[in-house]
């Protein structure tokens, strides 16, 4: 069976005087990264893609070490972009709004960030095919993906419920979600 690991990566250092982009893992981040690579299972996975955004290419290379499998990078996985906000509590409630389906037009648009990660997860799997692989990205986009895999909006509280580092896994053969993120399971009521 086919499947296509879809990694968040770990926990980051947080620099408002650089871009989001050039965020990088936390100390404690990389500690955490790897230990959670190791205690993951990788079965067959033979291809590792990340996000080019410096946090996700660190989590790469940790994983990518852990399991023996290369890495490459895709412009599609990047994080659904967003504009820095002056405080957490704007961020998150125009987060939960944009969730929601109200549109932000700070906000990359819903449907083209579906359509870009879609086409890069795609343009992967055609480059090998009959293979698993795995992709290392962002709570965003991996929301907006996996929201059209479902056939609905996932909501605030699932997209907060993505750990760092967190993985969910699709049957590529069938495009079904067949293991969620384990932070879905630790936030069920």
């Amino acid at each position: 069976m086919t499947r296509l690991h879809l990694v968040r990566h770990g926990p980051t250092t947080v620099d408002p005087t650089r871009p989001q982009d050039q965020w990088r893992l936390s100390e404690e981040g990389r500690e955490v990264v790897q230990n959670w690579a190791e205690s993951q299972s990788w079965p067959g996975v033979r291809h590792l893609y990340a996000s080019p955004e410096v946090k996700a290419m660190e989590t790469a290379a940790i994983i990518a070490a852990a399991a023996h499998i290369p890495v490459g990078t895709s412009e599609g996985l990047r994080e659904l972009r967003v504009p820095l906000m002056a405080s957490r509590a704007e961020f998150l409630n125009r987060m939960e709004q944009y969730l929601a389906g109200f549109a932000d037009p700070a906000f990359e648009p819903w449907e083209a960030a579906q359509e870009r990660m879609g086409s890069a997860i795609r343009a992967i799997q055609a480059r090998h095919a009959d293979e698993s692989i795995a992709v290392v990205s962002h709570g965003r986009i991996l929301t907006a993906y996996l929201s059209g895999l479902l056939h609905r909006r996932l909501t605030h509280r699932e997209w907060q419920a993505i750990g760092m580092p967190d993985v969910a896994v699709v049957d590529l053969e069938t495009g079904h979600l067949v293991r969620g993120f384990a932070g879905w399971e630790a936030a069920r009521p």
